[in-house]
């Protein structure tokens, strides 16, 4: 399956195919319609989600594919984003963990993720009051989302403190 996507700036991106199960799916990011041109990939083992990370050079259409190479599910989710993204969903554990998610793709799963824990909108992202930086990251059950990390609430964070929580996500970027 293709999807096409236009880039408005160049820079990291973070993209994975999430909530499926029992299958193996393959991505690849293509310039255009030139599949001679692939620019990133990710070919894991994982039966819940791949995911991968590129730099963008150049502005303008890409495409994604997404093949399943093993498993017979059908359906899947595909998350995109860049260090501009916010919301806008948002999971606001600022009390407990000086932590906050904004959610690309608010969904049942990522409400019930967050409720219990924090403050749930599907409609509101974090704030950017007292935050020391943001980390762009793929996961497997909820999409692309950004944690957000602040010096101020249940556990203060410094910057440096908070890149290194985010570098220990795989295909993460983290952006000050």
């Amino acid at each position: 399956m293709f999807y096409k996507f236009n880039l408005a700036s160049t820079g990291d991106l973070v993209y994975n195919a999430y909530n499926y199960t029992g299958s193996d799916f393959d991505i690849r990011i293509y310039r255009t319609y030139d599949l001679s041109n692939t620019v990133s990939a990710a070919f894991n083992s994982e039966t819940n989600s791949e995911s991968g990370r590129f730099n963008a050079t150049s502005t303008g259409d890409y495409v994604i594919s997404v093949q399943r190479s093993s498993g017979s599910t059908t359906s899947f989710l595909i998350g995109i984003a860049n260090g501009v993204f916010s919301g806008p969903g948002s999971c606001d554990r600022t009390t407990t963990t000086s932590r906050c998610l904004d959610i690309l793709q608010p969904s049942a799963t990522s409400q019930s993720f967050c409720i219990g824990t924090a403050s749930y909108s599907a409609s509101t992202p974090c704030s950017t009051s007292n935050r020391v930086g943001r980390c762009i990251a793929p996961f497997s059950d909820y999409g692309v989302t950004v944690v957000n990390y602040y010096s101020s609430g249940g556990a203060p964070l410094t910057a440096g403190t908070a890149q290194t929580a985010c570098n220990g996500t795989t295909n993460s970027i983290w952006v000050p």
